[in-house]
This record gives C-alpha cells, sequence and structure tokens, in this order.
C-alpha cells in the first residue's frame, strides 16, 4: 500500500491529525524488523566472547571435557566474531537505509502534494526542505539524547555522601584544630545496625593537619573501613565525627605490591618528601616504617584497640628514663636513612635514561632477527601504497573529462589501482608485524638467558620487582610460552617435606597426559619398589 494512502486510512481521534511516525512504521515493518533481528545478533555474540574466552583459559588450565574442546572453542569464538561484525555492518547499513527510504518517501508525498497547491503553499515547502532532509539524523540524535538524559537523572539520583549529617555533628565535637576528630563512634555500612553489630566500634581518634597516622592490624580487621568512614562513605551510627576540609590522603595498603627496596624508596620521595606537610593515613603492615609516623593506629577485631590509639611520644612515655620522643623517633629513622642512602648500599641504583637517546634504540631494535629486512620492506610498502593513493586520484582528475577514455577503462584502471595499493597496504601491516614479533621474540630469549646466567650476586644487588618491570616490557608480546609448558620443562626435587595445594592426582600428573590406569600402575610399582628396599634393610640389619 501507498505511503499517502496508508496515511489517509489512519482514522483520526478526537479531532487529531493521523500518526506520521506510526504510519512510517506499518510501511516499513518488515525492513525494521530485519535491522532489529540484526541488532539483536549483534549483542548476543558480543555477550557470548567474555563467556567463550573464560572457557578457553579453563582449558589452557587444563580443565577440559573433551579432547578437542580447545580447538572448537577457538573455531567457535572466530566465528562469533565474524557474525558479530557482519551483523552490526548490516544492522547500521539497514538502519541508514530505512532512513534513506524514509526520506525518500516524505520527500515524494511532499511533492505530489505541492504539485496540488496554489503559489502560496508552493513558496511554504521550503520551509520544510531540510528538515526532511535531516530526518535520519534527527531521529539518531533524539535516541542519545534519550539514552543521555535517562542516564543523567540515574546519575543524579545516586546516593550521596552524609557531608550535611557530619557538618550538623561538628558542634558537639568542638576543636577546628584537628583534620579528623571522632568521640567514641560506632560506623556500620547499615544505618540501622545495632551497636553489636558495628563494623567499627568505640572509635576515638585526633589527627591534626600535618600529622601522619599509620594504620596496622590483621585481615579483616577493619582498615580499609576505616578509611571509608573517614571519606563519609560508611554511616556513622554512634558517637560523633568531625571531618574538617583539609588536604588528607588515605592510602590503602599500596606498597603491598612491590618489593621492600622499592617500597622504602617510594615512602621516603613521596610519603615523607612530597608530602611532608599533608595529613596521610596510610594502611601498611611495614612495620620499618611505623618509626617515621605521629601516631599508630592499631584494629584489631573488627574495633579499634585502646593501646593503638595512643601517640608515639605517650606510648613511649613508659621509656623516659631513655629520653625517648616521637620527634626523636622520627629523627633516628630519618638519619638513618640518611646513611643508607649516603653509605655503602648493597641495591644499586636502577639506571635511568632521560631526555634524548638518540637512534641508539631503534637501531639495536632493527638489529634483531633480520629487522633491517622486514623494516625495509614496511617502508617500501608504505610508500608505494602513498605513491598508488596520488596516482589513483590522479587518474581520476585527469581523464575523467576526456573523451578520448571510456567510462569503462576509466572506473577499471582506478580499481585495478586501488587493488593494487590495497595489496601494498598488506604487505606493510605484515611485515610491521613480523618485525615487532621478531624483534621483540629476540630481545626476550637474550633477556632470559641473561638472567639465567647471572651471578647471585646480581640477584643479591638486583630486587624483583624491577627485574619484572624490565621482563614484562616484552614479555607481553610473547604469548608462546605458557604456564603448563613452562612446568613441563621443569623438575623439582625439593630438600625439605612440602604440603601441597590440590589433589594427589593433580600433583602427581598436572599437565593431565596420563590416564588413572597408568598412574595406578606407577603406584603400586614404586610401592612394590619401597617395600623391596625395606625387606632388604631389614635382612642387612639381620
Amino acid at each position: 500500500m501507498d505511503f499517502l494512502e496508508q496515511l489517509s486510512n489512519e482514522k483520526p481521534s478526537q479531532q487529531q491529525p493521523p500518526s506520521l511516525l506510526w504510519t512510517i512504521v506499518r510501511c516499513h515493518s518488515r525492513e525494521i524488523l530485519v535491522s532489529g533481528l540484526f541488532a539483536f545478533l549483534k549483542i548476543v555474540t558480543v555477550s557470548a566472547g567474555p563467556m567463550l574466552l573464560n572457557s578457553f583459559i579453563l582449558v589452557a588450565e587444563g580443565n577440559s571435557s573433551f579432547e578437542y574442546e580447545g580447538y572448537l572453542l577457538a573455531v567457535t569464538l572466530f566465528l562469533c566474531k565474524c557474525v558479530e561484525s557482519l551483523s552490526q555492518r548490516q544492522w547500521y547499513f539497514r538502519s541508514r537505509l530505512i532512513g534513506l527510504k524514509v526520506r525518500s518517501l516524505l520527500t515524494s508525498a511532499i511533492y505530489k502534494k505541492q504539485l496540488k497547491l496554489s503559489n502560496a503553499g508552493r513558496s511554504t515547502l521550503r520551509l520544510v526542505q531540510e528538515p526532511v532532509r535531516s530526518i535520519p539524523d534527527v531521529i539518531g540524535v533524539v535516541i542519545q539524547a534519550k539514552v543521555a538524559f535517562a542516564r543523567i537523572v540515574r546519575f543524579l539520583e545516586a546516593p550521596e555522601l552524609q557531608n550535611v549529617s557530619h557538618s550538623q555533628r561538628s558542634s558537639n565535637v568542638g576543636g577546628a584544630d584537628y583534620a579528623v576528630r571522632i568521640k567514641s563512634a560506632d560506623f556500620s555500612w547499615e544505618e540501622n545496625s545495632s551497636s553489636a553489630k558495628a563494623t567499627l566500634r568505640d572509635v576515638s581518634l585526633e589527627v591534626r593537619p600535618g600529622e601522619k597516622v599509620a594504620v596496622c592490624g590483621e585481615v579483616g580487621s577493619g582498615k580499609s573501613t576505616l578509611l571509608a568512614a573517614i571519606l563519609g562513605e560508611v554511616p556513622n551510627t554512634r558517637g560523633s565525627a568531625l571531618y574538617q576540609d583539609a588536604d588528607i590522603y588515605l592510602l590503602d595498603d599500596p606498597f603491598s605490591a612491590v618489593d621492600a627496596h622499592t617500597a622504602t624508596s617510594l615512602f621516603n620521595e613521596y610519603v615523607m618528601e612530597a608530602l611532608a606537610r599533608k595529613t596521610v593515613f596510610l594502611v601498611t603492615h611495614q612495620v620499618d616504617f611505623l618509626p617515621a609516623f605521629d601516631a599508630v593506629l592499631e584494629l584489631v577485631h573488627a574495633h579499634k584497640e585502646t593501646a593503638g590509639t595512643e601517640r608515639l611520644e605517650e606510648v613511649s612515655s613508659a621509656h623516659k628514663a631513655g629520653g625517648s620522643s616521637s620527634r626523636e623517633i622520627k629523627k633516628t629513622y630519618v638519619e638513618n636513612q640518611t646513611q643508607v642512602a649516603q653509605g655503602d648500599q648493597l641495591i644499586k641504583k636502577e639506571e635511568r635514561e632521560t631526555g634524548d637517546t638518540g637512534l641508539k634504540p631503534y637501531i639495536q631494535y632493527l638489529n634483531q632477527n633480520k629487522g633491517y629486512l622486514y623494516f625495509s620492506l614496511a617502508a617500501i610498502s608504505h610508500l608505494t601504497f602513498v605513491a598508488s593513493q596520488v596516482s589513483q586520484n590522479s587518474w581520476m582528475a585527469a581523464n575523467v573529462d576526456n573523451p578520448n577514455i571510456s567510462t569503462l577503462k576509466l572506473i577499471g584502471v582506478y580499481l585495478l589501482i586501488g587493488v593494487g595499493s590495497t595489496v601494498f597496504l598488506l604487505s606493510r601491516g605484515i611485515s610491521t608485524v613480523i618485525l615487532n614479533m621478531q624483534s621483540s621474540r629476540s630481545l626476550f630469549s637474550q633477556l632470559l638467558i641473561s638472567l639465567f646466567r647471572a651471578p647471585m650476586s646480581f640477584y643479591d644487588s638486583t630486587p624483583l620487582g624491577r627485574i619484572l618491570s624490565r621482563i614484562i616490557v616484552d614479555g607481553i608480546d610473547i604469548t608462546k610460552i605458557g604456564l603448563h609448558d613452562l612446568r613441563s620443562r621443569f623438575g623439582i626435587i625439593p630438600q625439605d617435606p612440602t604440603l601441597f595445594n590440590g589433589t594427589v592426582r593433580y600433583n602427581l600428573d598436572p599437565l593431565a597426559q596420563h590416564t588413572d590406569q597408568e598412574i595406578w600402575e606407577v603406584k603400586i610399582l614404586l610401592s612394590v619398589i619401597h617395600l623391596g628396599s625395606c625387606l632388604i634393610l631389614d635382612c642387612l640389619q639381620i
């Protein structure tokens, strides 16, 4: 049915004009449905990707259900990505095509209407021409705006920190000289919970601006909850709390992921120097850092231990005979650090290049495993590709109006040059990938060989974190060595008895290369050998 006929058949209700949108939907319902199916297919394939990757990782770790599961998952993942790409392109193409059809349909309807209008009516046609051309773009913009408005509303309705309640409690606490002041307060993630179920109970803490507080305690004692309470993210169910607007830095055990030497360097350079005049709360398990703090807070079993909240100068009051105080302890700590820095160090300082290093790194990279060959091939392919692009445009510009060249020849030569440029583009990409893989593999192999042949003095003077940071740069590009392949090439004979994690079956055959029958046969054989050895020893003793 024609669009105008469909529009005229719409029965207006309550003196309202017929709906143009629903008329368009009825005329193109089939195309809209097909486009929606492609969109649904794209969403399904995108959702299936992570699940397939998870299954593939499990298979790589040895948890396969059948023999060729890894190959099946790899092929399925490849097909999903192909379907995802094709469905997305079809979705976009068909949606754009529907928009163009709607624009043509409305343009045709307006043109037919124009033929039946007076001159005055035709003059108003110019006012609707531009909006009709913009209909496909306007539909997309309206949908995006609607989604954006919904996200903004959800963001504005998100729960906020309880800054108002904290400000109201500040009058009960008093003491504007404190950056953080908490008095007999309970904190719980559930606002209406009782004091017995509070995550933190009976917290009393006074910290002045510029002081540094170490927060210690076993796992699950509430160290991270305390930092969240200072941020105002944990409701205060009892007591009073005051948080001034001050520069407070909350560090939740940032040095746990680095070695001891790196942790000491970071602590001295950033916590003690860069944040020298700032208020710092540091959750740490390194007891060597504690003398540098103004206060040490120890949390035990989800509530604060009273002795842990005392200041170092108060804790050391029992040792007044020695005359130690927090300032003296900090002074001694700084002096020790200075002596270590100035004296002979076991850990050597890492060499770092600064500024422009010149062409030396690039030359070293190209010297690895035919690097110059692949680089030259990539460079020549790139230059040829650029020349082909210029030739293609020049041919079209020079001969588009030439009567001696037919249209078939004009388009044929243009396409021929384009196909040739695509071949050179592919050659450039393949050469670049091979260059990167070969050079990275060569550098990584040399690095591993150097590490395996290095003397023990190298490992004594080089932190493990420094070695790992150097290896991981090229190690990412070398994804051929897996954990199971690496384990199959190592044989470990421990000198001390060790209890391994996992089942006995897994530890005897971690790569699942043997059947249960073979393992039982080996076990029986070892039992017989052991029994025979015991009998021989008994006979010798007799």
